[in-house]
């Protein structure tokens, strides 16, 4: 039997009828901040998950009544105050709504003191809008099972009662807000492409849903075009509201229009402060706001006034989490961070980096973009510092997580490449290439041109990706490997329209000829190479004799075994023992504009 439940702004009072006998040795009750368990006289009456974080320290249970009236009562704070709870526990609202399919009801029952039914109110619509609020409980191992057993559920209810069925819809929204936030992308998008188009024909409250589902796929696939069009297709539907305009703020934030951005964070903070912050009224959260503006004003190279609106942000999200880890709180730590970077204070910086990692990795799982790139950004803070193995470790584990990504550009890995690059060909340490530890990036590499053969347009920007992979695997030795990435790239350059890569193909075909060189054994190059550039006695590289002037790439004879140096995207070069790997792929080399940055909307 359900236990008895009623809430206020502050808490969440739970009772569950006992037998008359028993007494506090008979009971187990435990309480986190996500979840309750309790056991009477080795009986499970309850095992659940809270839909928000309670305060352990001032929740409690005792035993009340006598005979008949005999109760085990819990009490338990709300961590934030003011909000309302649907539901006691994700579980029980689940067998709830599986009863309600069975029996072939079409309302759900709201639970007692909970939120509304099925077919989801306004109420239900900006929870969803909101699904980033890091009130929300986050663990990511949980959420996982929770994904599965969510979709498992929604499948059984699609094949029996339809997928125009409310129980089904119902069933798919609650496994899309934990699929998002596991950001299970691929996946999402293909359910919404059926799921969509139902609920537009609809019409009620699932249309709004439905758009508000998608945009956010949207956005975080970085299809922001297409996120606004459908914010703003909401805005006609059900008017602004805080987290609505928060919402548009933060993609045309993204997008570059910083004048429109700021002008919907002023208007997301005049909700907010004006009290239309709950239920209907339209959500929206004041760190959220912070964040953004703060963004905005780093965006426009405003840094100095970005980062006291970026530490009100962060304290506002830390205090709020009431010493718990929340998502948000990462995301703000990272933007705050990167600020700090740009004012030249590294430590703050990495300091900043560190706890956002940690906090990813326990809120969002180890494996999430997020996490993927904070570690990106502390290997380009590391490595700033001329830290050089901790910022390839860093490095590396962004590149994995890069690779396996949902969201998976050419470019998002490019930039990683490169990086890596310049750890070990910038500013070698005593003028020693340790071309050995090209080694621990084979497998990731492997990975990502795996990724690209598979789902990308194979055109020029695979070219890239080709041969800044040939390139390392020719540093690290593994030259059986590079040859026929050398030759794929040379191949997609070649059909290449959109622009000269004869310097591209010449570049291929010189490298080519060096590893074919060194797997015939006509040619045997170490394994470390000393560069004049960073020697302190200066004279020619260790190995073959270098010409004084090296040739242009363009000019360089591919059976010669002398090499042009490679641009490092800055102007710079790298100087290298004749016929070695070229360093870092060109920024030239990418034929698509970068990606925006990765902050979704709250």
């Amino acid at each position: 039997m359900p236990p008895a439940w009623e809430q206020d702004d502050v808490e969440v009072t739970v009772s569950f009828s006992v037998p008359a006998a028993t007494a506090t040795r008979d009971v187990a009750c435990k309480i986190t901040s996500t979840t309750l368990s309790l056991t009477v006289s080795g009986e499970s009456l309850f095992e659940g998950t809270f839909p928000a974080k309670v305060g352990v320290d001032e929740s409690f249970w005792a035993l009340e009544g006598s005979g008949d009236q005999r109760r085990a009562v819990i009490t338990l704070t709300k961590l934030k105050t003011g909000r309302e709870w649907p539901f006691l526990g994700k579980e029980m609202q689940r067998a709830q709504a599986a009863e309600s399919a069975a029996s072939g009801g079409g309302e759900g029952e709201a639970a007692s003191g909970g939120g509304g039914g099925g077919g989801g109110g306004a109420s239900d619509l900006l929870s969803l809008g909101n699904f980033m609020d890091d009130e929300d409980v986050e663990d990511a191992e949980l959420q996982q099972a929770q994904e599965v057993e969510l979709e498992g559920a929604f499948n059984t209810l699609r094949e029996e009662k339809g997928l125009d069925d409310e129980a089904t819809l119902n069933a798919f929204f609650e496994f899309f807000n934990i699929g998002i936030q596991l950001y299970h992308l691929n996946k999402l998008s293909g359910y919404l492409k059926d799921v969509v188009p139902v609920c537009r024909a609809r019409g009620d409250s699932f249309k709004l849903k439905a758009i508000q589902a998608l945009a956010f796929v949207l956005w975080k696939q970085q299809s922001l075009q297409e996120a606004v069009t459908l914010f703003h297709e909401m805005e006609e539907l059900m008017g602004k509201n805080a987290a609505l305009c928060e919402n548009i703020a933060h993609t045309y934030n993204s997008l570059g229009n910083y004048e429109k951005a700021e002008d919907y964070f002023r208007q997301a903070l005049a909700f907010i402060e004006s009290g239309c912050t709950s239920g209907g009224s339209g959500g929206g959260n004041r760190g959220g706001v912070l964040l953004g503006l703060g963004l905005v004003r780093d965006r426009l190279e405003r840094p100095a006034e970005a980062l006291p609106i970026l530490e009100q942000a962060y304290e506002f999200y830390k205090q709020r989490a009431g010493g718990q880890l929340a998502s948000l709180q990462g995301k703000v730590a990272v933007s705050t961070g990167m600020v700090h970077l740009k004012l030249g204070d590294v430590k703050k910086a990495e300091q900043y980096i560190r706890e956002a990692i940690h906090t990813y990795e326990v809120t969002c799982g180890e494996t999430s973009p997020l996490t993927g790139g904070a570690y990106y950004k502390l290997g380009q803070i590391l490595w700033q510092q001329r830290r050089r193995k901790p910022a390839r470790k860093a490095l590396k584990r962004a590149y994995e997580l890069e690779a396996i990504k949902d969201a998976f550009t050419i470019v998002g890995v490019l930039e990683i490449h490169n990086v890596v690059m310049d750890t070990f060909l910038k500013d070698a340490p005593n003028g020693a290439i340790d071309r050995v530890g090209f080694g621990a990036f084979l497998e990731v590499v492997a990975t990502a041109e795996k990724r690209i053969l598979a789902e990308c347009v194979q055109d020029g920007n695979a070219a890239c990706y080709y041969k800044a992979a040939a390139e390392l695997r020719t540093w690290g030795g593994a030259y059986a490997e590079a040859v026929p990435t050398f030759n794929l790239a040379v191949k997609l350059f070649n059909e290449e329209t959109t622009r000269d890569c004869s310097n591209f193909i010449a570049e291929c075909n010189s490298l080519l000829a060096f590893a074919q060189r060194n797997l015939d054994g006509t040619q045997e190059s170490p394994m470390v190479l000393q560069t004049d550039a960073a020697s302190s006695g200066g004279g020619e590289p260790e190995g073959e004799p270098a010409p004084a002037d090296p040739p242009a790439v363009a000019d360089a004879d591919p059976g010669s075994g002398a090499e042009g140096a490679a641009s490092d995207g800055e102007g710079a070069t790298e100087s290298r023992e004749a016929g070695s790997p070229v360093g870092r792929a060109s920024e030239s080399a990418y034929f698509s504009v970068d990606e925006p940055d990765d902050m979704p909307p709250q």
